[in-house]
């Protein structure tokens, strides 16, 4: 209530140095507070000033949810756990006062915004903090093998050695990753990981390789291969890998923790897939903001 008796412009400057995810909790509030979370002042403000804290987030039988972990607690000889929450919901408004639910394929995230594919062949740029979308008509007509990406691209080299399975980032979304495996027998699979780091003064890209699982059978070979998606913890020295797949026959659980040679099944009481050939589940680092969406162009 305190704000209704503030200058507009001193209430725009407290909440620019709010983080994004709070500040959607608002969007439902009422129109005033909707109207003021869109408002071009405050995303501009608030991309300078306020904090920038990722999350992950997991699409599930094409829907999105944010996924809750204490990866930071579990060097510390706490159990590790990964819960899927939050629904985040895409709709699309149909008329005035109606508006139905979207069905997602696939999801791609850069600089606070997602690049939704649809279940019906159709593609959308979505921030969830502000619920602002933008449909796009490409070019030609969308097909299901097609493949997008969003605004920024970028040429490096990658690590010769091993099998490249999935590019990621750290979870603070700071570094590139790879994961990959080699197989040095029919039975046996070794699982790195790759974390990149840039020089300051020439650009030039550098890999290191840290060993996440070592000499394991069949089974992990099913959780690591193509079409896995994962991001990687870093403390010091210490690595951990949060990788998402579809069920199979070793296992129904979908999230996974890799560290220290352990490989820790999760079940995290949350979305599931229906069944075994649902769409592969997708995970991603998310950050969020309350950038706008261009639009005209």
């Amino acid at each position: 209530m305190m704000f209704n008796y503030l200058p507009e412009d001193l209430v725009v400057e407290i909440l620019s140095r709010v983080p994004a995810v709070s500040l959607a909790r608002l969007r439902s509030t009422s129109k005033k507070w909707n109207a003021l979370i869109k408002d071009g002042r405050l995303a501009k403000k608030h991309s300078a000033n306020a904090p920038r804290h990722s999350m992950a987030l997991v699409l599930i039988d094409h829907m999105v949810y944010s996924v809750r972990s204490n990866l930071p607690e579990i060097h510390n000889n706490v159990a590790p756990f990964v819960s899927v929450t939050c629904h985040l919901s895409l709709k699309e408004r149909l008329s005035k006062h109606f508006s139905t639910e979207v069905d997602i394929r696939d999801v791609f995230h850069c600089d606070g915004l997602l690049l939704c594919t649809t279940k019906d062949y159709r593609l959308v740029v979505w921030n969830p903090c502000s619920g602002e979308t933008r449909w796009i008509q490409p070019r030609d007509s969308y097909k299901k093998d097609d493949c997008y990406a969003l605004e920024r691209f970028g040429s490096e080299s990658l690590p010769e050695d091993d099998s490249h399975l999935a590019l990621s980032v750290t979870r603070q979304g700071k570094q590139l990753c790879m994961l990959s495996t080699h197989s040095s027998y029919v039975t046996e699979t070794n699982v790195n990981l790759w974390i990149a780091t840039k020089s300051e003064n020439t650009g030039a890209m550098s890999w290191r390789k840290f060993p996440i699982l070592h000499g394991v059978g069949l089974r992990y070979r099913y959780h690591f291969r193509e079409g896995v998606s994962f991001f990687a913890y870093q403390v010091k020295e210490k690595i951990v890998v949060v990788s998402c797949h579809r069920p199979n026959r070793y296992s129904k659980d979908i999230i996974h923790i890799v560290g220290h040679g352990k490989f820790i099944e999760l079940d995290h009481h949350g979305a599931k897939p229906t069944h075994e050939w649902s769409p592969t589940p997708v995970l991603l680092v998310y950050v969020p903001s309350l950038v706008q969406i261009q639009h005209g162009i």
